[in-house]
């Protein structure tokens, strides 16, 4: 799934439902070129999820996921999932980034996530949506609030603060070959942004979720601009 105030996955990673079934309906974004090769078939929009639990909520397993465009290429990071209950999870990428996600009856949120490289402590208010349970396809879900960054380590001091939106939308369906198993994955499409001063955070994320596996695969851009000073990262993450 940053440096101070940046997400992932996520991840990375906020009407009516529309019909379910075989009817299909053209998604709303192009293809992912950075998956091409394990791609099969097209994108399509096929309807709503049917079975919520089972494509989103997070698989404990340990697993690996090869970085496979973009910034870090060639890496690989260590995911781990554990959970305090059936409804809290902590999700945790090697070396990088630790996020708390709880489930409630409106979907999955994150009220904090801790950057490991910069030292700090993201928490959000209300929680940040992830998957929210209330997605149909094609019906953006949009959310706001405040954000504060404080530093992980005792004594925690304030380091800044803010205001984020994120837009989040079920734009297609599609099948991924990795580490040969094909996958039926639900993609979601997450606009975040956060003001924080001297800081804005702009990411655009497609992350991929399967059917009894959750998080199978992500692609991102992301620019944070510091004292006008931008630094642009992206990247394609799959499951090795």
């Amino acid at each position: 799934m940053g440096k101070a105030a940046q997400l992932a996955m996520a991840v990375m990673l906020p009407a009516l439902p529309l019909a379910s079934g075989c009817t299909s309906i053209s998604p709303q974004h192009g293809t992912q070129a950075t998956l091409d090769d394990y791609r099969q078939g097209p994108l399509v929009l096929e309807g709503q999820v049917q079975h919520w639990d089972q494509q989103f909520i997070p698989d404990e397993t340990p697993r690996t996921f090869e970085i496979i465009d973009g910034t870090d290429k060639g890496k690989t990071v260590e995911v781990t999932v554990s959970s305090s209950s059936n409804d809290r999870w902590t999700i945790t990428l090697e070396h990088r980034s630790v996020f708390e996600w709880a489930r409630t009856d409106a979907g999955i949120f994150s009220e904090q996530i801790i950057d490991i490289d910069s030292g700090t402590t993201s928490t959000f208010t209300p929680p940040l949506p992830i998957v929210p349970h209330d997605i149909h396809p094609g019906v953006p879900y949009t959310s706001n609030g405040t954000i504060m960054v404080t530093a992980t380590a005792p004594p925690s001091s304030k380091v800044a603060s803010g205001t984020w939106t994120v837009t989040i939308i079920h734009d297609a369906d599609v099948k991924l070959r990795l580490g040969g198993t094909l996958y039926k994955c639900a993609r979601l499409r997450t606009e975040y942004s956060a003001d924080l001063g001297l800081a804005t955070v702009a990411r655009t994320t497609y992350d991929y979720y399967a059917m009894n596996s959750g998080w199978v695969a992500q692609v991102f851009d992301q620019d944070v601009v510091k004292v006008i000073i931008p630094t642009k990262t992206n990247g394609t993450w799959v499951l090795k």
